[in-house]
């Protein structure tokens, strides 16, 4: 491994913003991502002084894998921290739910009694005012307990439309760290990983093109990395050629038009289960639609190498964190069901045909 570049290790156990193809017990950084390794470095040793620490950044860099290590440290340590971790999407419902059934002492109770806060997507509590009211007194009460404080997202706080002056003032006490998206360097680690778990043997010049052939819509990220090596694993697989020498066919490899949208696969996957386009993207909890729904989601994962949350948006604007439950719960089915195992295994195949 290149001298400039870490490796951190994740909880594989706990769901994060890559799934299992896509390296989830390692974030993977460089010298872009000094800062973080720097603040993991301090937490591990117990000698992190800022709270909060607010990593941001696009999607697809690695924040949640960020947020993952924390918490491992959290579970290795010789006296366990309490820690809790939830979305900004779990902290607006469970509050939601506990004033409905007058359980807020509860609710604020789990919040208040751990050494380790970890807040992931802050975005989701943009205009929900009251919601925020109550996030800035939990962080008051916490800091005032010394514990500390994890938040991810996509911008500096003080850029983030929605949230109150006095949430962003909190969250300002702290450091904002920016994580960025892998250095050549990190991004050939990277790309050597996520070979390995396609099966793909892959050239050195490869590698060096696809960590350099960049355009501001097309960084190192994970799910970019990815996405280039499923069309070249495509490419081989139609023309049964070894992955190699083709650092000039990938960049002519790389228009859209060769992989299906998310729209397409969810249209594909609607059909084969003979149901609605509208119900896959609905909020039906019928077991038939969830279960569609859920491989729809681990096939556009799969196929198109979008993040989480862009998969999201397309079915229902449901976050990443949903997504990433649903792929999962698949995976695990598929074990278990054979017929989820063949659905899965005939729409990937039609979709890899299509392409041939």
């Amino acid at each position: 491994m290149h001298a400039d570049v870490f490796s951190i290790p994740v909880d594989s156990k706990k769901p994060a913003a890559f799934s299992a193809d896509l390296v989830p017990n390692a974030f993977v950084g460089g010298s872009e991502n000094r800062l973080a390794k720097h603040v993991y470095d301090c937490f591990e040793t117990g000698d992190l002084v800022w709270s909060p620490v607010v990593f941001f950044g696009s999607a697809g860099v690695g924040k949640s894998l960020l947020l993952r290590s924390i918490e491992l440290l959290c579970s290795q340590r010789s006296v366990k921290s309490q820690f809790i971790s939830l979305t900004g999407s779990d902290f607006v419902r469970d509050w939601v739910n506990a004033i409905q059934l007058d359980a807020i002492s509860s609710f604020r109770s789990s919040l208040r009694a751990v050494d380790v806060f970890i807040l992931e997507d802050i975005e989701r509590l943009c205009g929900k005012h009251a919601a925020q009211d109550e996030l800035v007194r939990t962080l008051d009460i916490l800091s005032s307990l010394k514990a500390q404080i994890f938040v991810t997202a996509k911008t500096k706080p003080c850029d983030i439309r929605g949230l109150s002056s006095q949430l962003t003032s909190r969250l300002s006490n702290g450091i904002t760290v920016p994580v960025k998206p892998p250095g050549q360097a990190a991004a050939e680690v990277l790309i050597r990983r996520l070979a390995g778990n396609h099966g793909m043997t892959i050239d050195e010049d490869v590698i060096r093109s696809l960590t350099t052939d960049l355009t501001p819509c097309n960084t190192n990220t994970v799910p970019n990395l990815n996405r280039r090596l499923i069309e070249i694993d495509q490419q081989s697989k139609c023309s049964m050629q070894q992955v190699s020498g083709l650092a000039e066919p990938i960049q002519m490899a790389t228009p859209l038009n060769q992989t299906p949208s998310v729209s397409e696969i969810g249209k594909r996957v609607a059909k084969y289960f003979k149901i609605k386009i509208d119900d896959l993207r609905g909020k039906s909890r019928i077991q038939k639609v969830t279960r569609a729904r859920g491989i729809a989601m681990l096939l556009a994962r799969r196929i198109t190498g979008k993040s989480h949350g862009e998969i999201g948006k397309f079915f229902g604007k449901r976050d990443h964190s949903t997504v990433i439950h649903a792929c999962r719960r698949i995976e695990s089915l598929m074990h278990s069901e054979v017929l989820i195992s063949i659905a899965v295994d005939e729409l990937q195949n039609s979709f890899l045909d299509q392409t041939c």
